[in-house]
């Protein structure tokens, strides 16, 4: 999210800057120096999630503690937003998402496997069927360096898929059929079981039992995968990446001179030495 916020046709996820953004959209010196005020001082990794990093409630202007709320916020807003009920002038947020749309600027909702899955999804498309999902896969590696820096007493023995959703082959493993396909085919057509009965042979049971815990076979956004541990560790790979995702989204503004400073500061941040 941060290095599509270099771009002026994204929105920064942090409400005072998307304010000054909707003026100045193409400020890209400030939108460099916002997502440089993410990143913390190394010796304060660990108050990183909750001090430093953009997050939805910072966008929505969510000032509670409730974790599920803070992480699925965005969701809570848009679904009070579309009751119809919604005075846009004297609503802040409200209006702030207005203004975006009005500005054809793109703004993030955020999706956390921990605490969302594809029935979640699907209350997302309901309201905005013309996303775009951008998912991370093959992420363990990096899952593991960041959690080892940024969580107080993490538990690394804990299983790879203590805390994540299902769309991860541990947890697919522990669910899957006799009939099911394997995980690669199944990951490669983004947990949608239609689309992977046209590659290989399963019975409409087995097809079924799989929409039982993945309904993915009713999304129809466009969707993006970011491989993360194929390409963060190598900068040529990851540029190679964003700019494709830059192209897919129809935004002409790549820059990767600013992105390059990002990048830098940000890995150098995510070594265990």
């Amino acid at each position: 999210m941060n290095c599509l916020s270099l771009s002026k046709h994204c929105s920064i996820l942090d409400s005072e800057a998307t304010e000054y953004l909707l003026g100045s959209p193409d400020d890209y010196e400030y939108r460099l120096s916002k997502i440089l005020q993410t990143l913390p001082p190394k010796d304060k990794m660990i108050m990183w999630q909750h001090h430093y990093e953009f997050r939805s409630y910072k966008f929505y202007d969510y000032h509670g503690t409730d974790e599920d709320t803070r992480n699925q916020i965005e969701l809570l807003v848009f679904e009070e937003l579309f009751k119809g009920n919604i005075d846009y002038s004297n609503n802040v947020v409200a209006s702030r998402i207005s203004r975006l749309i009005n500005a054809k600027m793109n703004f993030f909702a955020e999706a956390r496997v921990s605490t969302t899955n594809s029935k979640t999804l699907e209350r997302y498309l309901d309201i905005w069927p013309n996303s775009k999902i951008v998912q991370l896969i093959n992420f363990e590696k990096f899952r593991l360096i960041a959690k080892t820096l940024k969580t107080l007493n993490f538990n690394s023995s804990l299983p790879a898929f203590h805390d994540l959703g299902n769309e991860c082959k541990e947890k697919y493993d522990l669910i899957k059929g006799a009939e099911w396909p394997d995980w690669g085919i199944f990951e490669k057509y983004n947990y949608n079981i239609d689309k992977v009965s046209k590659y290989v042979t399963i019975t409409d049971d087995a097809k079924n039992d799989i929409k039982q815990y993945y309904s993915w076979h009713k999304c129809n956004a466009q969707i993006f995968n970011i491989d993360v541990d194929g390409t963060y560790f190598n900068k040529e790979k990851f540029f190679l990446q964003m700019k494709e995702l830059y192209n897919w989204l129809g935004y002409d503004d790549f820059n990767e001179e600013l992105l390059s400073i990002y990048y830098t500061a940000y890995m150098k941040l995510h070594k265990l030495d």
